[in-house]
């Protein structure tokens, strides 16, 4: 268990890409004793989970790493998955939609290499809609990866794929 309460673990989700093959996403987390530990970081590809959650995960020793189970509590935090026509760079328009989110609350990280897929985390309490329908006013595509018991309600809009 980690007394400092700073992430000192990272554990494996997997999930299934799009072309039907089983990827893994490790994030980081920190240890609450008794193979639990709550995210300390948010995923890019894997659905239904969030920053904060608290999640079972044993150690598996193929894997070298705890490797998630199931969510035992739920943060509050939901997670979106964001696709940018052009790259992020600093300034340009993707950097400005993603500033403005910050300055919403909300967090964000991306792909450091391709710079065009981001995932964001909705704080708790935060309106989901606030956040999606102004990535959808600004043409930006978006899918749900987590909204937790969030209710989102953009009319006929919803999400852009």
């Amino acid at each position: 268990m980690n007394d400092d309460m700073y992430p000192d673990a990272k554990v494996l989700f997997r999930h299934r890409n799009g072309d039907g093959s089983i990827g893994g996403e490790m994030l980081w987390a920190t240890s609450l004793g008794a193979d639990q530990y709550r995210l300390e970081s948010f995923p890019y590809f894997v659905r239904g989970i969030s920053w904060g959650d608290v999640v079972l995960a044993p150690f598996v020793a193929h894997d070298g790493a705890p490797a998630f189970q199931r969510v035992l509590l739920k943060s509050g935090h939901g997670t979106i998955s964001v696709f940018f026509e052009l790259p992020i760079i600093d300034g340009n328009r993707s950097d400005q939609i993603l500033a403005h989110l910050v300055r919403l609350g909300c967090h964000y990280r991306y792909d450091g290499m391709k710079r065009r897929h981001a995932a964001i985390s909705i704080p708790p309490g935060m309106a989901v809609n606030a956040v999606c329908g102004y990535l959808l006013r600004e043409g930006v595509a978006w899918v749900p990866a987590d909204l937790g018991n969030r209710h989102l309600s953009l009319g006929d809009s919803g999400p852009v794929v």
